[in-house]
């Protein structure tokens, strides 16, 4: 009966552990624009639909890679002419994406309007999307996610569209995680794959401890 509680015990600890790791290496999460989490201007505020970021990161542990996969739409006319993810740096290694994407550091500037004031930021940039409504990317890098901005404009020139995170500039300590943490996307930080957040790293040492102190126990009832 004990080793059958034992091997029960085990057995427990590998699915809690198991659906721990699932969770850990893997987020969804989005911004919607219309008072919502997006700012957009009101080009991209009324229409069929509403205009939104949507994000899905996971981690292959058979690769060491994160693959951050995003899809923007927008609510009416304009068309998307680009999109900006922030990174932690320009040196990010990319191992692959949907199409090359140009890294530089973004700011203020003619062909970014609506573009908050003094702020400015690393990042990557894909562009001549041919007025899509809805545009999927995606980028493969062995950095761990991070907390950061995100901003789109359309296509057209005299009927411009733009949009941005509502928290875009500032900085979040906040736990990476499902949602967006209040304003935030996200994107490629420069760590790599190997620094995994620690608290889910402790709790499974904990289950550990917990299961060898609860065996030690059987053993000296035994």
């Amino acid at each position: 009966m004990k080793k059958l509680a034992l091997i029960t015990l085990v057995l427990f600890i590998a699915l809690v552990s198991n659906a721990w790791a699932t969770i850990l290496y893997e987020y969804t999460g989005s911004l919607t624009g219309g008072g919502g989490s997006l700012i957009t201007n009101p080009n991209w505020q009324s229409g069929n639909g509403q205009t939104s970021l949507l994000w899905r990161v996971s981690y292959d542990d058979t690769t060491s890679l994160w693959t951050y996969n995003y899809t923007f739409n927008v609510a009416a006319s304009p068309g998307i002419s680009h999109v900006i993810i922030e990174v932690s740096n320009e040196n990010i290694s990319i191992a692959s994406g949907s199409t090359p994407g140009l890294m530089d550091t973004y700011g203020t500037s003619p062909s970014n309007p609506g573009w908050p004031s003094n702020v400015s930021f690393p990042g990557i940039k894909w562009e001549d999307l041919e007025g899509e409504y809805r545009w999927n990317w995606n980028v493969v890098t062995d950095r761990n996610p991070m907390w950061g901005d995100f901003y789109a404009k359309g296509g057209a020139n005299t009927n411009l569209g733009y949009a941005y995170n509502s928290m875009f500039g500032t900085d979040t300590f906040g736990p990476i995680g499902d949602g967006n943490n209040g304003g935030w996307a996200l994107v490629p930080d420069t760590d790599v794959v190997g620094k995994v957040p620690e608290p889910t790293t402790l709790i499974l040492y904990g289950l550990g401890f917990a299961g060898a102190g609860l065996y030690r126990r059987l053993r000296r009832s035994k």
